[in-house]
């Protein structure tokens, strides 16, 4: 057999594997150590995944530290971007300040990251440094959490990252209602001016913009689901059959979230946008024009 394919049975019908290495070819056609599973494209235990590669898992702690370094990473890009946001909004129409351009800037630089990263998802012959700067560049500006840490110490399966993705939008317009409600009411009993739904909807927007690549990109991944054996699995998780009651609901809900990611949101900022312009507000909605 060939190497990076894996024959399926004694007709000789032969694919070819998600990740070359991981089908070692030969007369038993094996996959390597770490791959198992449907087209060797599933990670043994003791091994994490990255896209189509199992990789070994760290130590414990180490694979620890690895996660919050990223996350913290994370969280300090998507901080620079936000704060440079609503510090633009709080300058815009005061003396000297005609144009404000940091926060801009700072989105532009995200968006020329992000493409990179969707380079990087190409599936090329990447030597190991390219492949781990872009692997590096997708967890710290798109905030994916699909990386051998992660998966090594949590294991969620393709299903349970989905529901983190879809859910995380919602969990972080909670946390500006509460945070910015807070402070609103600190500053509102002392006294001194503050803005809530302004920084609300410019902080929201800010959010959408950093993670829509990879939202719609994992409603995308429910839909692929190449005929292998004889039936129709999950090009991202193979051990899942695409003809379940299961696949079958998380199907659904991947339709919603894509309607609404999509379709809804963008048209709900265009509509709000077209209206404010109408009334001849829209220089003064700071959260708009900051966008």
């Amino acid at each position: 057999n060939i190497s990076g394919c894996l024959q399926v049975n004694p007709e000789d019908t032969f694919y070819v594997c998600l990740e070359p290495s991981a089908c070692l070819g030969g007369p038993d056609s094996t996959c390597a150590p770490g791959y198992a599973g449907p087209l060797c494209g599933v990670c043994e235990a003791g091994y994490g995944k990255e896209r189509f590669q199992c990789l070994p898992c760290f130590r414990p702690w180490l694979g620890v530290i690895s996660m919050v370094a990223f996350v913290v990473a994370s969280v300090l890009v998507y901080a620079v971007v936000v704060g440079t946001t609503l510090h633009d909004n709080s300058l815009h129409g005061q003396p000297g300040h005609h144009e404000v351009v940091t926060g801009p800037s700072m989105k532009i630089l995200v968006n020329h990251l992000q493409m990179i990263c969707t380079v990087g998802g190409f599936q090329l012959q990447w030597d190991s440094l390219v492949s781990t700067v872009f692997s590096s560049l997708e967890i710290v500006i798109n905030g994916n959490i699909d990386f051998r840490s992660f998966n090594c110490v949590f294991r969620p399966g393709f299903f349970g990252k989905f529901a983190t993705y879809m859910g995380t939008p919602f969990v972080l317009v909670a946390i500006f209602l509460t945070g910015f409600g807070a402070y609103f009411l600190v500053s509102k009993a002392y006294g001194r001016r503050a803005r809530f739904w302004s920084n609300v909807v410019a902080t929201t927007v800010v959010t959408m913009y950093i993670l829509y690549p990879v939202l719609l990109q994992w409603v995308a991944y429910v839909h692929v689901c190449p005929e292998l054996y004889g039936t129709g699995l999950l090009l991202e998780d193979l051990t899942v059959s695409c003809s379940g009651p299961v696949y079958g609901m998380w199907l659904s809900m991947s339709w919603f979230f894509g309607v609404l990611y999509a379709v809804m949101l963008p048209g709900l900022c265009l509509g709000l946008i077209y209206g404010f312009r109408r009334r001849g507000t829209l220089l003064r909605r700071r959260a708009v024009f900051s966008q």
